[in-house]
C-alpha cells in the first residue's frame, strides 16, 4: 500500500525507476560469491595437524617443511 500522504517537491516523479546501481550490486555480490567458494577449496592445517606431520616424516628444520609443503602442493 503506498502512502497518499507523502510530500514531494513540485517537480517529483509519481514513480521512480530502480536505482542505476543496481546492477552493480548484483556484481559485487557475485564476486563476493566467487571469492567465497575460491577459498572453500583451501584447507588450513590446525597446529595440531602440522605438528602431527612434522613428527610423522621427522622434520627437523623449516626448510625441510616448507620442502614438503610445497611436494604436496604441487600433487594436488
Amino acid at each position: 500500500m503506498e502512502d497518499t500522504e507523502v510530500l514531494r517537491s513540485k517537480n517529483h516523479p509519481s514513480s521512480v525507476a530502480a536505482l542505476k546501481t543496481f546492477p552493480a550490486i548484483g556484481k559485487c555480490a557475485a564476486i563476493a560469491t566467487f571469492r567465497k567458494n575460491a577459498g572453500a577449496a583451501k584447507k588450513l592445517l590446525a597446529n595440531l595437524e602440522v605438528s602431527s606431520i612434522i613428527i610423522s616424516n621427522g622434520i627437523d628444520s623449516k626448510l625441510h617443511l616448507l620442502a614438503l609443503a610445497k611436494k604436496e602442493k604441487d600433487r594436488l
